[in-house]
């Protein structure tokens, strides 16, 4: 039966609505392009959000959010459960939004979204921002922020991407409906506005156009609980890599504001790169002007260089099916390649500085925090804590674990291929030890990703309080730990033969994590990621 077009945009796949029929919008698959064996691809929200336009709608809108806000003057006036925080506290200090019991009383719609915006601010600040020290790794993590906060000004980009984004937060953390549609908005009019900057490339101003593009992409982990191909997070990585190599190539003064924000952008795009088989778009040439060549960090990213280089041109091969032999040959080379980057990151260990060490202790239960402790009760918690000097080593450990993880995954796939190929008992012999030696190598890597979490939980962060509940832990320490977390969990749950060496539950604990990271923290990304560990999605990209 035909279907007629009013109001909202359809939700339904691009089959469906090409053909006016109802679609049962089914994920990944509808049922429709099942059984009529078509390929299922639905639009972008973006597209979704933007189109949704009409006055009707906006009408409708209006009143059940008078009506929301309403409902939520009424809840704010009458709850008096939980501490809220002086709106005199440095926002530095103090997560600030535990409740939002310091929204005004009896206040009018405006006035009571203002205040849940303040709310969402200090949250914000509170929970990504650590101002830049003089240590060797820079201690400091968002805090271009601080440059920009005060300067945004109404209709502007940044503006909207940092309450958009703020707001996403705020409403994961203080479990919000109303703050999430707020953030929603904000959302849709970042999106308008970066596509009028787009036009008009002498407009942007580069250090809030690229922090806009950052916020936008820390969006899509605190608000969307969905994964797909070339979606929105990948959007926003692609823009802001584009817009960094256009300002770096053409010369564009005042790069020396954006190292930080360059750390940012290279590290997810090299994420990216290696979750989708994609060669670095930026070159490694480029971190020269950003990154002093020679230390610690700089040796991290070129690894990471080689790494998506070495997937790419694995993945390449790996989708060329018309030749066997030329697969063969792509497999040896990457099973080489692999061993000769993984004793590139040995010998990076060996030589680390001092400041680089890991320490390593047993965990002791009955001295972890009441927060935690829950999560190290259940099975298949680790018996040991790797600690790092600070919380940045400590991300960039586990951003190199997660790369080799993800490296060995592609090579327990060429692996496979050459024991396919085996034209021999030597042969077979050879690549079934290789394989052993990689599986090996990869559940050692899962243990020091797991034993590493206390200290990402617990490491001190200069200028936040001792960490006493869930609700002043910040933000910042989930997101440093959700790559790695999820490479550990999509190697357990995929590959059988992981499953069986997995002998004390790692696979249960790293996804009880994800989830707590869900619920506690808020951070709706891990509900798709555990989903996809579960087998929902099927897919296996970052």
């Amino acid at each position: 039966m035909q279907v007629t077009f009013r109001g909202r945009p359809s939700k339904g796949c691009n089959k469906c609505r090409q053909r006016k029929v109802k679609c049962d919008e089914g994920q990944p698959i509808c049922e429709r392009c099942t059984k009529g064996g078509f390929e299922c691809t639905y639009r972008d929200e973006f597209d979704l959000l933007l189109r949704n336009q009409t006055t009707e709608t906006a009408e409708k809108a209006k009143r059940k959010w008078r009506s929301r806000a309403k409902k939520l003057e009424e809840r704010t006036s009458s709850s008096h459960a939980s501490p809220s925080t002086s709106s005199s506290s440095d926002p530095c200090d103090s997560p600030a939004s535990r409740t939002t019991d310091c929204v005004p009383e009896c206040s009018p719609p405006v006035d009571l979204d203002q205040s849940i915006y303040d709310l969402a601010t200090k949250r914000f600040l509170f929970d990504f921002v650590i101002p830049g020290g003089s240590q060797v790794p820079k201690t400091g993590f968002a805090s271009f922020v601080l440059r920009i906060v005060d300067d945004m000004k109404p209709g502007t980009c940044i503006y909207h991407a940092f309450r958009a984004t703020s707001l996403a937060n705020f409403a994961g953390r203080s479990k919000s409906t109303h703050a999430a549609e707020m953030a929603s908005k904000e959302y849709g009019k970042t999106i308008k506005l970066l596509g009028s900057y787009v036009s008009r490339p002498e407009s942007l101003p580069p250090l809030q156009t690229l922090s806009s593009i950052c916020l936008l992409s820390a969006y899509e982990i605190l608000a969307t609980p969905y994964l797909t191909h070339g979606g929105s997070w990948q959007a926003h990585v692609n823009g802001s890599v584009a817009l960094l190599n256009s300002l770096y190539s053409g010369g564009a003064s005042g790069l020396e504001q954006l190292t930080e924000l360059f750390m940012h952008i290279i590290i997810q795009m090299l994420i990216n790169c290696m979750g989708f088989g994609n060669r670095p778009s930026i070159p490694l040439s480029t971190v020269d002007a950003f990154v002093r060549p020679k230390t610690m960090s700089y040796q991290v990213l070129s690894l990471l260089y080689k790494a998506a280089d070495t997937i790419a041109e694995w993945r390449t091969a790996e989708l060329d099916t018309n030749s066997q032999d030329s697969l063969v040959m792509a497999a040896m080379k990457m099973v080489t390649s692999t061993e000769i980057i993984d004793a590139e990151i040995e010998q990076w260990l060996a030589e680390r500085a001092p400041i680089w060490e890991e320490d390593i202790k047993e965990c002791q239960k009955e001295q972890l925090p009441g927060w935690l402790k829950p999560l190290y009760d259940l099975p298949g918690a680790p018996s040991q804590m790797r600690l790092a000097s600070n919380l940045l080593i400590a991300q960039r450990y586990n951003l190199t674990r997660g790369t080799r993880i993800q490296l060995y995954a592609h090579t327990l796939n060429a692996i496979d291929v050459l024991i396919a190929s085996a034209k021999d008992d030597n042969d077979l012999e050879l690549w079934l030890e290789t394989q052993l030696r990689c599986e090996l190598r990869v559940m050692q890597l899962i243990e020091e990703v797991l034993c590493s979490i206390y200290g990402h939980m617990t490491l001190p962060i200069r200028g936040k309080p001792a960490q006493k509940e869930v609700e002043d832990v910040p933000t910042l320490r989930v997101f440093m730990l959700l790559w790695p977390l999820y490479k550990v969990s999509m190697m357990l749950a995929r590959r059988e033969s992981l499953q069986q060496r997995d002998t004390q539950g790692r696979r249960f604990w790293a996804r009880s994590i994800l989830c707590w990271c869900r619920d506690e923290m808020g951070v709706k990304k891990c509900e798709a990621f555990v989903d996809n560990i579960d087998g929902k999605f099927g897919l296996t990209f970052s």
